[in-house]
């Protein structure tokens, strides 16, 4: 239901339950270990956490060694300690299980204070007692209640994430409402009951006939339902009993679920809840207020996050609370206790608003969300609902809502889950354990290099998280941007770049047929030798590229997909229908023309075309000229295949697209366009909301923005089918990873590529190459459910755009493509006349192609260059 309340996932956020039971399958490894590590009377303990708070944690365990130089503190990832076995036979509580087993101390969701009595984490309250610290006054009010359980007190407060209620303040004023006033809700007066927000929702919602164009608000997953829960009388679980009593088919709890229900199923009032559509419902517009963690706001670019407001949710809504344990195993648990005090009064983990009231005024999480939203998030949080426990029973409650949102009845569901809680086995004590020590520092290490390409911005993070894990392996990175001198030619050998960057392995683009294979090591018998490697997880499109003689040379890392975006408020503005399924290219430029308009910083452009980058003046003509475009300028029956650049066909495409540029229907840049200051400029317009249509490339995560009709209205662009006339665009390999022929580390690089396959990085680089990654919640969450069905749907095409191709017996005659190129960009953006441009080009394609034909070897491509050189290379 509420991630956090989960001993399932250890994150700063999650959705459903059952959901997170899916979300935390990592295939990973734990720490390797030896012998207890002892020097001088000296230990060392071992502290796990999620990757992304890991730098804050190793700061402050270089701190606490300082002032404790009789302990060393080693931090590891829980991703790094929990494995994908977790899940199986013990779903629940598998993970902490292993996360208990693995490190000394670690940060994990409160719910781990019911490993206590199963012997998995140690009680702290003989510690706290000896101490007489820390006290309830010192963390915000009941946090550190909610680590009591069963007369035990089993972690401390960490960092908490309320509930709250965000809204676009542009959306009430549409509405010609005004947004309830925070100080009123936090101030002290009397608070604002559901039926006051139940009120407003059903004023903010907008319905055309039988369809619901807005809804008063969405909610994330079904968090929003505990509170409506409460504020009926509805009871979960029975306290004042002991063991505490399930009662998930209280008749009030029972009314108040069906009453909630009713809210999207028969009012339409609220959108039927989702673990990830609730972030799309706010930003589309599809609703009006949204219910979520205050987290949320890390979802959002930050001009949108500082637009938009928040206020409490109404009777208080639950929490994501983590906390700091000691396992139950740990071989030195007064060290390990140092080690959590110390953590308690200093650190908060990222995302969440500490626990220690003492941190929250300095704290980075206060500055970021200003004084304002700060006020609501601890009004929130020291007003959260207490935590349901068991967890189970929340798991339980979360399915038994799924279904019946889905349109099932609220009592036989409820009795069903009632029974299913009743019948929960405890969580059973397990046989005592040590954690193990992990491997000396001083272990000696093997180092190897890692090339990676200009997109990749994420790797960094990854080297760190595989250090954590793999502490005999060492991996430095060398950016190929930094690398390559300006003289450098575009094409350049992948021998070469191994040499200059000393790479044992690299994230490269993907090889053009026939060259560079003997720079690369064969990776098939590394990935015979490993049962476990997904290969039939791979988009088969991904794979094939990589395949050198019926082996595997690569293994794809990410595939880029063309997006179709138009802006909708253009499309309002104009009284134009949005684009559907089947319309054509034609249909494209005529709207684009009614689309077109203004003058001055005002003017409108119905259509882009981008001057260079991805996708390219070519890969546009391919989609809109398609197979007869692609007939008439590749002759591949001549003797010998030539290229056609000024045939008819090829100039009236261009003409009829220079037609355009020239009537004011897409944008010429004021920077050459061959600069990369152009496509700055032109993404520039789409930002401010002057571009009606475009396509836009697969790297990048954040939904692309778009002004609606005042200046505090922005909403993600919208996704178009794509108008392909019956033809699919499907997916392009652009990035692998690749092994050094020449290494003497091959094992070791198997090894980082092995943990870059499990691990792998955040998109943004492109899309997923995995069939699973590719379909998950949690992509679709990242990218939104129209772009994520872009991709799926170009993963399933079978009947794609036809593509440029190199001359029949001559591989490197793609080089001439890019006078081709330089022609249309010509035509398009620099007044040449289009018939000369295009004729110019086919006079240079011919004195290349003549070269190349004269060649020894038609493979070679330093051959392929020097015959470019005096032709007038365009790089």
């Amino acid at each position: 239901m509420y991630g956090q309340n989960s001993l399932i996932s250890g994150r700063a956020s999650g959705p459903a339950g059952c959901i997170i039971l899916l979300a935390i399958l990592l295939g990973a490894c734990a720490p390797p270990t030896q012998t207890q590590s002892q020097q001088g009377g000296s230990v060392t303990i071992t502290f796990a956490c999620p990757l992304q708070d890991r730098a804050i944690y190793r700061a402050a365990a270089e701190a606490f060694h300082q002032s404790n130089p009789d302990v060393e503190v080693r931090i590891f990832s829980t991703e790094d300690i929990i494995s994908a076995s977790a899940q199986k036979g013990d779903r629940i509580y598998g993970t902490l299980r292993q996360l208990a087993r693995g490190a000394d101390t670690f940060l994990f969701s409160e719910s781990a204070v019911e490993g206590g009595t199963a012997g998995l984490v140690l009680d702290l309250a003989p510690f706290i007692a000896a101490s007489g610290a820390p006290t309830d006054g010192d963390f915000l009010p009941g946090l550190l209640a909610r680590f009591r359980w069963q007369a035990g007190t089993w972690g401390l407060p960490a960092g908490v994430d309320p509930t709250v209620v965000f809204y676009e303040p542009a959306t009430f004023k549409s509405a010609k409402l005004e947004p309830p006033a925070v100080s009123t809700l936090t101030g002290g007066e009397e608070d604002w009951i559901w039926d006051e927000f139940l009120n407003l929702a059903q004023r903010l919602t907008v319905q055309e006939g039988k369809q619901t164009v807005r809804y008063g608000f969405a909610d994330r997953g079904y968090i929003g339902a505990l509170s409506f829960i409460k504020n009926l009388g509805g009871i979960l679980v029975d306290t004042s009993v002991e063991p505490p009593r399930p009662t998930l088919d209280d008749p009030r709890t029972v009314a108040a679920v069906a009453r909630y229900a009713d809210l999207a199923l028969r009012r339409s009032i609220m959108e039927v809840p989702s673990p990830s559509g609730f972030l799309e419902a706010l930003w589309s517009g599809a609703a009006a207020m949204t219910i979520g963690n205050a987290g949320m706001h890390s979802g959002w670019d930050p001009g949108t996050a500082d637009s938009l407001q928040v206020i409490p949710l109404p009777g208080g809504g639950p929490a994501a609370v983590r906390g700091y344990f000691i396992s139950a195993g740990a071989a030195h648990p007064q060290a390990a206790w140092r080690w959590l005090q110390f953590l308690s009064g200093r650190v908060a983990p990222s995302g969440q608003l500490p626990a220690r009231q003492s941190l929250i005024p300095d704290s980075t999480y206060a500055s970021q969300m200003g004084e304002e939203k700060l006020a609501v998030y601890r009004y929130a949080a020291e007003h959260a609902l207490p935590p349901i426990r068991p967890i189970a029973v929340e798991v339980l409650l979360d399915t038994a809502l799924g279904r019946i949102f889905a349109g099932a009845d609220a009592q036989n569901i409820l009795a069903e889950a009632q029974k299913q809680a009743l019948a929960l086995p405890p969580l059973a004590a397990g046989e005592q354990f040590v954690v193990p020590s992990p491997v000396p520092a001083q272990t000696a290490e093997d180092h190897i290099t890692f090339l990676i390409s200009t997109f990749s911005q994420s790797y960094p993070a990854m080297v760190e998280a595989f250090h954590e894990t793999q502490l005999g392996i060492k991996v430095t990175l060398v950016d190929e941007k930094e690398l390559r001198p300006p003289e450098t030619p575009r094409f350049w050998r992948v021998e070469e770049l191994i040499s200059a960057s000393h790479a044992d392995c690299l994230q490269w683009m993907v090889l053009p047929p026939m060259d560079d294979w003997d720079a690369l090591l064969n990776c098939q018998p590394f990935i015979e030798a490993d049962p476990t490697f997904p290969l039939e997880d791979y988009y088969p499109g991904a794979v094939k590229p990589l395949r050198h003689e019926g082996d595997l040379w690569g293994i794809p890392a990410a595939v880029n997909v063309p997006v179709f975006y138009f802006n909708h408020f253009l499309f309002d503005e104009a009284g134009l229908p949005y684009p559907e399924k089947g319309w054509t290219w034609n249909d494209v430029f005529l709207i684009a023309q009614k689309l077109s308009g203004r003058e001055g910083a005002d003017r409108r452009y119905g259509f882009l075309i981008w001057p260079q980058g991805s996708p390219q003046l070519l890969d546009l003509r391919e989609v809109i000229g398609g197979e007869p475009l692609i007939a008439a300028l590749v002759d591949q029956k001549a003797t010998p295949p030539t290229f056609h650049f000024d045939a008819a066909e090829v100039i009236t495409l261009v003409q009829g697209l220079a037609d355009l540029v020239e009537g004011g229907v897409v944008p010429v840049p004021h920077s050459p366009p061959s600069a990369a200051e152009a496509v700055d400029e032109l993404a520039g317009l789409i930002a401010s909301g002057r571009i009606g249509m475009w396509i836009g490339s697969s790297f990048g995560t954040a939904p692309i923005q778009v002004p609606g009709g005042n200046d505090e209205e922005r909403e993600p662009a919208s996704v178009a089918p794509w108008p392909a006339d019956g033809l699919c665009v499907a997916p392009q390999l652009v990035r692998a990873y690749y092994i050094a022929a020449d290494t003497s580390h091959a094992e070791s690089c198997w090894q980082w590529l092995r943990f870059l396959v499990d691990h792998t990085p955040q998109v943004g680089d492109g899309v997923p190459t995995r069939r699973s990654l590719l379909s998950s919640a949690t992509f679709r969450e990242q990218v939104g459910t129209e772009r994520q069905a872009v991709y799926l749907e170009a993963l399933a095409c079978e009947n794609p755009v036809p593509s440029f191709s190199a001359l029949a017996g001559q591989p490197h005659s793609y080089i001439a493509y890019l006078w081709l190129e330089d022609a249309i960009r010509g035509s398009l953006f620099q007044g040449v006349d289009t018939q000369a441009a295009l004729s110019q080009a086919q006079e240079k394609a011919e004195s290349y192609l003549s070269c190349l034909r004269q060649r020894a070897d038609p493979r070679d491509r330093d051959s392929a260059l020097a015959c470019a050189e005096p032709v007038g290379a365009p790089w």
